[in-house]
């Protein structure tokens, strides 16, 4: 029994669990990619509205995370995302004379690098980056591209504090 929901051009890696209740919406233009080991938890939503979503191998998404997909988002290998999470890549356009809702919108490509957690209810707005091994804390608003081994948080999201690698053990919180 299928337990998802797809529509257009979805392509699934081998291994990659989804959870009931998540729906995979590419439409008639978009594209979703999906890696191989990747586990999508309850009420996933991944709507492309014509952009691309491509996410790496051994992604980790979230029970009621969404993902929207105008302006294209890349999610790297080994990400985790937590639960209620929103991630975007387009904006309302604002500044003009008419209704912000028929202003148009700003498309930008969102890219979460390998290794990443973006903690529980965060929303990920258009453009960003946020850079390999970096730890976003729970609840924040990221509207800047975070650097990598960071660990970030906040509304707006900064970086608190860099990571280091240490030679024996990997990698630790800098003083």
């Amino acid at each position: 029994m299928k337990q998802f929901e797809t529509e257009g051009d979805v392509r699934i890696g081998d291994n990659t669990q989804c959870g009931p209740g998540v729906r995979l919406l590419a439409g008639a233009s978009g594209h979703i990619i999906i890696g191989r080991r990747c586990n999508l938890k309850a009420g996933v939503v991944i709507n492309c509205y014509g952009g691309v979503v491509t996410l790496g191998d051994r992604v980790s998404v979230g029970e009621y995370t969404v993902i929207y997909g105008h302006g294209s988002v890349t999610i790297d290998d080994a990400v985790a995302i937590g639960p209620h999470c929103a991630i975007s890549s387009q904006e309302h356009i604002v500044g003009s004379m008419v209704a912000l809702r028929f202003a148009g919108e700003r498309h930008a490509r969102t890219h979460i690098e390998f290794g990443a957690i973006v903690s529980a209810n965060c929303m990920v707005t258009a453009g960003v980056a946020i850079g390999n091994r970096t730890l976003v804390g729970a609840g924040s608003v990221v509207t800047r591209s975070l650097p990598p081994q960071t660990v970030a948080f906040g509304v707006p999201c900064k970086v608190i504090q860099e990571v280091s690698q240490d030679p024996m053990y990997g990698y630790r919180l800098t003083e």
